[in-house]
């Protein structure tokens, strides 16, 4: 139809010199119409135009108009219908500037225009300067449409399609896109397929449908196949223990028992460990490797350490404190036996005065040590006492006379003692004071015989010091 845009303006009431006559010319048919301006305080327009007749022709329009705001473009629009094509436009009257917008035109100052075909269901805007300000001006527009082609199409769309194949390690499946591109010989009007390019496609085999419609209503089909296959490419999730240190419990070390767990996307076919768990870890530093395995063949590998170590001291005994009568004036030979336990084992067990020693008279301390593979040790002690009493001048004599002295050195040392050992054999405590003047009398002969060189210094000492400790056996002073 013709439809003409008022336009607003400021300023005084504007009176049109003369009426507007529209005149559609048709093909084998001459319609016309005729309106007259309105006149308004504000604003001015074109008398209502006729329906734009919706069939193909020549089509004409006239019109003669008075003073117009001081710009002179006096724009009209006309919608060319979807059933009609426009052909080409022509103007008579004043000379521009002009210009023409619509039907594929940006805007061109002549009014005169030739279109290409497919120029259908668009509007037309016209705005022509008449300058009628100074006069009035008549123009002329023709308008030339011819019907919109029957299309005769009965080819449908064709689709480039091409199935596809993926691979995923999601059970659940994975989004998919794909390329599918429908043509035509007159074009494609709308396209689409199902499921749409993008969708998460579940694991096997889906069909995808596609369907295209041209400008004739044909409609092309199409469908191809999207393959989803389950390849599981992840490891499993291996734990492992933390390293550890445990304690030996015998000489091979330890049984160590632990759990290493692994879990997959799919199924864990094997779980190995080495050394396996409950195995006998030995002393030191081990390390355990860990394999996990799902049913794909996807390995997750880890590791960690055993360590057995040995902080335990063996356990010794000792024997309790002994008493030994002296067997010599130096004092007297004994033999104990102590003894150690260990889980890892003994290395060695010392005592210091070792068994078999001779002991001097009165008590020592025997200290011993054990000692284990790791070197953990323990000690502990005990008191060997060498005494002797009134039957111990025996002792002293033997000593005497396996020193193979002179026979009157001899003598002189043996005298004393033979006295007292008879005085001693009366088994009477009364007579313990003539013992111990006795061995007195010992004491000092022994001191003369080092003052003339007949036994050595030491050798007397040893004499003297085991005649006291008797007399200290009796209560001597």
């Amino acid at each position: 139809m013709f439809r003409i845009p008022k336009r607003s303006v400021t300023g005084p009431r504007i009176a049109l010199a003369a009426a507007t006559t529209v005149a559609l010319l048709m093909t084998g048919t001459s319609v016309a119409a005729a309106g007259t301006l309105a006149t308004e305080t504000t604003d001015w327009a074109y008398p209502n135009a006729p329906t734009f007749a919706a069939v193909p022709g020549s089509q004409t329009v006239t019109g003669t108009l008075g003073p117009t705001p001081t710009d002179g473009q006096d724009p009209f629009t006309v919608d060319i219908p979807a059933t009609l094509e426009v052909l080409s436009v022509a103007y008579s009257g004043p000379a521009g500037p002009h210009n023409l917008v619509g039907c594929g035109l940006t805007g061109v100052g002549n009014l005169n225009q030739t279109f290409s075909s497919n120029n259908s269901g668009c509007q037309l805007n016209w705005f022509i300067n008449t300058n009628f300000a100074v006069s009035a001006s008549p123009w002329t527009v023709t308008i030339v449409t011819q019907n919109k082609p029957v299309s005769t199409d009965t080819e449908p769309p064709s689709w480039s399609v091409a199935s596809v194949s993926t691979t995923t390690d999601i059970p659940s499946g994975v989004a998919v896109s794909y390329t599918a591109t429908a043509t035509d010989n007159v074009g494609v009007t709308s396209s689409s397929c199902l499921p749409t390019s993008g969708s998460v496609f579940p694991v096997g085999v889906t069909t995808v449908n596609c369907t295209a419609s041209d400008a004739a209503g044909n409609a092309g089909r199409a469908s191809f196949t999207v393959t989803v296959t389950l390849e599981d490419t992840t490891p499993p999730d291996l734990t492992v223990p933390a390293n550890r240190t445990v304690e030996a419990t015998g000489p091979a070390g330890a049984v160590v028992d632990y759990i290493a767990t692994a879990t997959d996307n799919d199924v864990i076919a094997s779980l190995e460990c080495s050394p396996a768990s409950g195995s006998t870890f030995p002393l030191g530093d081990t390390t355990v490797g860990c394999t996990a395995t799902d049913t794909s063949g996807n390995q997750a590998s880890d590791d960690f350490t055993v360590t057995v170590r040995d902080t335990t001291a063996p356990s010794l005994t000792v024997p309790d404190d002994i008493i030994s009568e002296a067997t010599g004036t130096d004092g007297a030979t004994v033999d104990f036996t102590p003894t150690a336990d260990d889980t890892v084992g003994v290395a060695s067990l010392e005592c210091t005065p070792a068994s078999g020693s001779t002991f001097p008279l009165g008590d020592t301390t025997v200290t011993c040590t054990a000692t284990d593979t790791s070197g953990n040790q323990a000690s502990d002690d005990f008191m060997v006492t060498v005494t002797v009493d009134a039957t111990s001048v025996d002792v002293i004599a033997s000593s005497i006379e396996a020193q193979g002295l002179p026979n009157g050195v001899e003598r002189s040392l043996l005298g004393p003692l033979s006295q007292a050992k008879k005085i001693a054999g009366d088994n009477n405590p009364r007579n313990d004071g003539a013992v111990c003047n006795k061995l007195d009398s010992f004491a000092a002969h022994v001191a003369d015989r080092v003052a003339d060189g007949s036994i050595s210094t030491a050798y007397g000492a040893e004499l003297t010091t085991f005649a006291r400790a008797i007399g200290s056996s009796l209560g001597c002073v």
